[in-house]
This record gives C-alpha cells, structure tokens and sequence, in this order.
C-alpha cells in the first residue's frame, strides 16, 4: 500500500499554498479581491489546484510561481519542500538532492547542507550519476577530456589554442575553465592512468 501523501503549509504562503513531502504544489480554494480601475472592491473565488512545475533554467532545478497580495514570486521546489517539513534554512545552507537528480524533489532526497557536502555529492555519486558529466544524453565530453583540458590551461595554455588542438568548441572549453561545466569534478580524481596521460600532454601528445 502507498504511504499517504503528506502535505503543510508553504511557509510564508499559510492559508495559500501548500506543498507535499512529494514535491508537489498545490494552491487552496479562497476567496481573493480584485480591485477594479476606480478603486472598487470586488471578490472572487480562487478553486484549489496543483500548480504547474517549471523548469528554473539550465541547472535542472524546476519551480513555481506564487502569488500573495499581488505580488508574484517564483520559488525553487525543493526550497517549499525543506522549509515546510525541515526549517527554514540558516546561513549559507544549500539543499542538497541525495541522489543528484535536481527534479526529484521527494523529501526522502533533500536535506540541507553545506556547500562542501554539496560538492561531495556530486564527486561521489560522478559518473554514476546519470545527470550529471559524461552520463549526460546530450554530453559531447568525458571526465578524462575536462581533466585534459584544465591540466593544459594550468601549463600555459589558451583557451582557444586547447579548443584548437582538441577539437572542441571554444565556448565548450571556456565554460569549462569558468567553471561553469563540470564544475563537480574534482581535480582530486586523478588516477595513474590520468597522470600517465598528462605527460603525454606535455610531450604534445594529445590523443582524444
């Protein structure tokens, strides 16, 4: 039998919205007030509903919008899921997706976090992770390659000169250097086989 699905109030949006330890958002039935061009009152009734999930741009986060007196503002799912069932986050907490999957919002796969734990997710789930690096569908690279390409700007080289000999997009190699791409990766991965070749690297051997 399915364990029943809990839900609680979104916190700062009592008696508004609410959200479940499933990660879903739904608003309540109420009655809201519209104000009309000359300043008259009137009321309407808002019908309950779940809320449509939006993806928050490329980082695979997804969340919602909500309303109150007016004003609109959009939250990340996972944020209503731990402030309504852990706490309100304090200092510089992250949330953290235990399984490194940013859509699955379930409370079993939040908690909050440093960014160091945070980082440590994402080396140890690596390439294990199917959202995450070289397991990626649409991925053109793999770890070797990002470490290639990081060991070549640490000895000299330009970016455009490794997307050169490499290859690779320029902008792919720069977002990389940025630490925009990849950042989860840790330099501290290196095994045998990568020291091995890097040497061939600066020997300018480079084999892809």
């Amino acid at each position: 039998m399915n364990e029943v699905e809990e839900w609680r109030a979104v916190v700062g949006y009592e008696g508004l919205y609410e959200v479940s330890d499933r990660g879903r958002v739904r608003s309540l039935e109420r009655v809201a007030h519209r104000i009309g061009k000359y300043g008259s009152r009137s009321d309407f009734r808002v019908a309950a509903k779940f809320l449509k999930i939006s993806p928050a741009g490329k980082s695979g986060h997804v969340c919602v919008h909500l309303w109150k007196d007016a004003v609109g503002r959009t939250f990340l799912v996972h944020r209503l899921v731990l402030d309504a069932f852990v706490g309100v986050r304090s200092g510089d907490c992250e949330c953290r997706h235990l399984n490194g999957n940013p859509k699955d919002n379930r409370l079993v796969n939040l908690a909050w976090g440093t960014r160091a734990e945070n980082m440590a997710d994402r080396t140890r789930l690596g390439e294990h992770n199917p959202h995450l690096g070289e397991a990626r569908p649409n991925t053109v690279l793999t770890r070797d390659t990002v470490l290639r390409i990081r060991r070549l700007k640490a000895e000299g080289w330009g970016g455009s000169k490794i997307a050169r000999s490499m290859g690779i997009n320029v902008n792919t190699v720069f977002s990389i250097l940025r630490g925009k791409a990849w950042k989860w990766l840790d330099e501290r991965q290196v095994t045998r086989d990568d020291l091995a070749m890097a040497a061939g690297e600066r020997s300018g051997e480079i084999h892809i």
